[in-house]
């Protein structure tokens, strides 16, 4: 359920309400869906999984919410209970990515999995545009066992007006190490694209 509504306006015809949403709530709400769509069943202890989730938040600061190992159930719980405020720092939240990641790949039963890395914002960067792109671009060369690159892509999705000219230029740069696209989103439909 959206947290940040607003301009709600009840619909008499219609019998409900009608709200703008922030664009935290699309954001979150879309990556929802995608983590319950893609994410596997409870009957098969999420074994079934197409895609593996984990959750870092930045912020201020940047937080490993959840290892790319925790279930659907408890990663949507995490993001419909985590609040938006402070800054909007990219350069945590990718070095943070960066150790999780290699960490987490060192520890998978499945060796040379194909990996990928989202990154969703929904601000621009308060740092400016240095570090995201060149942790980005070390997270693409991640090696495995046999010193080969595992070429881990990074997706890199805007939501709202937020991002600015300054983000939306970042966030090209960041697909670009990350050898992909970027995108920018008014609906949470594009992510299904990266599912």
């Amino acid at each position: 359920t959206p947290k940040y509504a607003y301009e709600c306006k009840y619909d008499s015809n219609r019998g409900h309400s009608t709200c703008r949403y922030t664009r935290w709530d699309v954001a979150t709400s879309s990556l929802m869906k995608v983590i319950k769509d893609y994410g596997g069943t409870a009957q098969l202890n999420y074994q079934d999984r197409y895609v593996r989730f984990g959750l870092i938040l930045f912020q201020s600061a940047a937080k490993l919410a959840a290892p790319i190992f925790k279930n659907p159930p408890e990663m949507i719980k995490l993001l419909a209970d985590a609040s938006v405020g402070g800054g909007t720092r990219y350069d945590y939240a990718f070095t943070l990515a960066k150790t999780h990641i290699t960490d987490s790949l060192s520890k998978d039963i499945v060796k040379n999995r194909k990996s990928g890395f989202l990154f969703l914002t929904d601000g621009e960067p308060n740092e400016g545009c240095t570090v995201g792109p060149q942790r980005v671009r070390e997270i693409y060369e991640l090696k495995d066992s046999m010193g080969k690159e595992r070429q881990i892509k990074t997706y890199a999705v805007g939501f709202g007006s937020g991002l600015g000219a300054g983000g939306e230029a970042c966030l090209s740069k960041i697909a670009q190490e990350g050898r992909t696209n970027s995108q920018k989103c008014n609906t949470g439909r594009c992510l299904e694209f990266y599912a």
